[in-house]
Parts: structure tokens; C-alpha cells; sequence
């Protein structure tokens, strides 16, 4: 028995010192203060660099002029010489209708034109003849040599030649006015490209008919149009309306040619806005001496509003609102780490994805992802930095 007593002295004491050391790290643990969270973001430099305020419009391209050809005759379509796409002068033969009927009826008023000269003829001689017959016996008359009767007679016919006379020339007029519109209407059966403006040459852009149709006066055979320059059409809104000026430079881009940029500026600016869309209409002059640009495409307009040279700006993403204030979250190193400060900050212009910071003047990164979970003095590592 006493031999067993040291050997339970000693367990007890070795539990006893484990106790100790296991309450010593416990009480070690509860003293100490919880570590602060840190919160992962992504930052970007805070920039410097001349920006500019563009505005984009989408819109249609429209050819500056266009013209319907017509016949001013109705008949059947003999011939039509251009199809779409074709290049037209101002006053080339572009169709013919049949005009066999329309000869015909020619020949026949020239044929009255001869038999009313005649008649003229006849009617004029006829008519001095009665003349002179008349004056004769009127001379008669006065020296008593002729009656009363006779010199009656010589005026009635005289009178009659007069009237014979006058009825021949209108016929002959008639049948010259006659032929003059049968020959307008036989030209009328060629049908030539015209058009009002002074430009000289145009473009087929559609084709109504095709040949043996049988045309009515005035329906269009093709459909002419003037594209260089080209106008460009599109819509704006109330806010960007003030800020459109007449000349303004414009630079438009199309899918059809990505890489090319083509200048023109502002022709026309509608003094109304449409009550449904609430938007007016603007119009752009495109020189367009290549011809690239066709009317019917769709153009993406770019207009410089502004600029700002030497301006500091941050990416579009590291702009946030607190407490009813825009603002940025500055990464500011401490001894403790990094911790993000919100600064208020006035915006300015908007180009791309980056914003103009006017006040106040800031320096260094600002976070631009994880924004939801900051607040003013969290801190936070910086995971990744944008590149510019």
C-alpha cells in the first residue's frame, strides 16, 4: 500500500498540470480581440488623359434626291434599255412604248394639213377674184354704168369668199395644231430620264415593269436617285437636342464597312418633335464621292459634344452611391493594411467606360468590384488591378 501511494500522487499531479495549461489557453484565446474581416476587391488606377463627350445616334441612310419616271402616255412597253443599279444622264433614252397607232394617226393629220393648205388656196384665189369683181362693178356703179342689182350681187359673192376665206385658214390651223400634238404624242412614246434638279447623272434603284407590259399614263417604269452626297436620318432626344448646331461635324460608321469612318455634318434639324416618340429628326450631309454608301443602310452616328484635356477619370465601374451621395471607394494603406475610404466626388464627362472626376482632385486606386460589401473604412485586399 504505501508503495502505491507515490504512483497516485504523481498522476494526480500531472492531471492537475494539464488543467492549468489547458485553462491558460482558453483564457489566452477569450482576451484576445477578434481579427478584423478583410474583404477581397479589384481596383484600377485612378487616370489622367483628354477625354471627349461623344453622343451615338443610329440611323437610315436616305439618297438626297429621287425621281419616278413616267410615261406621259399609256401603251405597251417596247422597250427598257437599264435595269437596277444602272448609271443614267439626264435626258437618255431609257424606253420605248409601241407606237404603231400613234404614227398612224401622224400620217393621217399631215395628209388633212395638205388638203386645208389647198383649201386655203383655193379659198384665197377664189377670194380676190370677188375682190376685184366687186370693185369693178362698184366703179360701175358710181358712173351709172352698173345697177343696183349687179353691184348687190358682186358683194354678196365677195362676202362669201371673205367668209370661205376665213373658214380655210382656221382649218388650216386646226389641222396644224392637230399634227403638232400627234407629234408630241408620238415623242411621247420614247421615254427619256428627267428630272428637275441639276445633278447630271443618277442611279437605278428599282425597276417597276419589264418589256410588253402594258403601261398606263403616269405609272412609274424605274425609279432614279442622287446619293452622292447621301443623307443620313435619325432621331434625338430632348436632352441632346440643345446641343445640335447646323454644321456640326458628324462621323458615321456602317456594317458594311466597319473600319471606315465617314465624315459629313448636320444639314437639318427638325424645328418639331413627334408627340409619340418624343423625338425630332436630324439630318447629316455624307459627301459619299466614293459611293459606298447606298441609301436603305443602317448608319451609327457619333457627335462630339465636348471635351476635357487633362482630365482625371475613373472607370464607370468604381462610381457607387451612399446615402444618396456618388462617390468612389479610395484604397488607402494604413499600418494595419489597406482599408477603403469613400470619397464624394462630382462627375463630369462620359467617355466609353471611363468617368471625369472634376472635384475633388484624385490620386491612386480606387476599388471597382465588390463595391456592394465595402463601407467607409473596411478593409480590404486588393485581389487584382485593372489594366488601363
Amino acid at each position: 500500500m504505501p508503495k502505491r501511494l507515490p504512483r497516485v500522487l504523481v498522476i494526480a499531479f500531472f492531471l492537475l498540470f494539464v488543467g492549468v495549461v489547458i485553462q491558460r489557453l482558453f483564457v489566452s484565446n477569450a482576451d484576445k480581440p477578434e481579427a478584423a474581416a478583410v474583404i477581397a476587391v479589384e481596383a484600377a488606377a485612378v487616370r489622367q488623359l483628354d477625354m471627349n463627350d461623344y453622343r451615338y445616334f443610329n440611323g437610315t441612310l436616305r439618297p438626297n434626291a429621287q425621281f419616278l419616271i413616267t410615261p406621259k402616255v399609256g401603251g405597251i412597253l417596247l422597250k427598257l434599255t437599264v435595269g437596277v443599279g444602272d448609271q443614267v444622264e439626264k435626258g437618255q433614252l431609257i424606253a420605248e412604248l409601241e407606237d404603231d397607232e400613234i404614227a398612224q394617226e401622224v400620217i393621217r393629220i399631215r395628209a388633212q394639213l395638205t388638203v386645208a393648205k389647198a383649201q386655203l388656196s383655193e379659198a384665197t384665189a377664189s377670194a380676190q377674184v370677188a375682190e376685184r369683181d366687186f370693185q369693178r362693178t362698184k366703179q360701175l356703179l358710181d358712173r351709172k354704168i352698173a345697177s343696183e342689182a349687179e353691184y348687190d350681187g358682186a358683194l354678196t359673192r365677195v362676202t362669201a369668199s371673205r367668209a370661205r376665206l376665213s373658214v380655210a385658214k382656221a382649218q388650216l390651223q386646226q389641222a396644224q395644231a392637230a399634227l403638232k400634238a400627234a407629234e408630241l404624242k408620238l415623242s411621247y412614246t420614247k421615254i427619256y430620264a428627267d428630272w428637275p434638279d441639276e445633278d447630271t447623272t443618277r442611279v437605278v434603284g428599282q425597276r417597276f415593269v419589264d418589256e410588253g407590259a402594258l403601261l398606263r399614263p403616269s405609272e412609274p417604269v424605274v425609279q432614279v436617285l442622287a446619293f452622292q452626297p447621301i443623307i443620313a436620318q435619325m432621331s434625338v432626344t430632348e436632352r441632346d437636342y440643345s446641343r445640335l448646331t447646323i454644321g456640326q461635324p458628324v462621323t458615321l460608321t456602317t456594317a458594311a464597312y466597319p473600319d471606315q469612318e465617314f465624315t459629313g455634318v448636320i444639314s437639318r434639324i427638325s424645328p418639331q418633335f413627334n408627340e409619340m416618340s418624343r423625338q425630332a429628326l436630324l439630318e447629316v450631309t455624307i459627301p459619299n464621292e466614293s459611293g459606298d454608301l447606298k441609301p436603305g443602310m443602317f448608319g451609327r452616328a457619333r457627335i462630339l459634344f465636348d471635351q476635357a484635356p487633362n482630365a482625371i477619370a475613373v472607370s464607370n465601374d468604381a462610381l457607387v452611391e451612399r446615402q444618396g451621395k456618388m462617390g468612389v471607394f479610395r484604397v488607402e494603406q494604413t499600418e494595419d493594411g489597406a482599408i477603403a475610404r469613400f470619397v464624394p466626388v462630382e462627375t463630369g464627362l462620359q467617355d466609353g467606360d471611363l468617368t471625369q472626376i472634376v472635384s475633388p482632385p484624385l490620386q491612386g486606386q480606387v476599388v471597382t468590384l465588390g463595391l456592394h460589401l465595402l463601407d467607409d473604412g473596411k478593409g480590404v485586399e486588393v485581389s487584382r488591378v485593372r489594366e488601363p
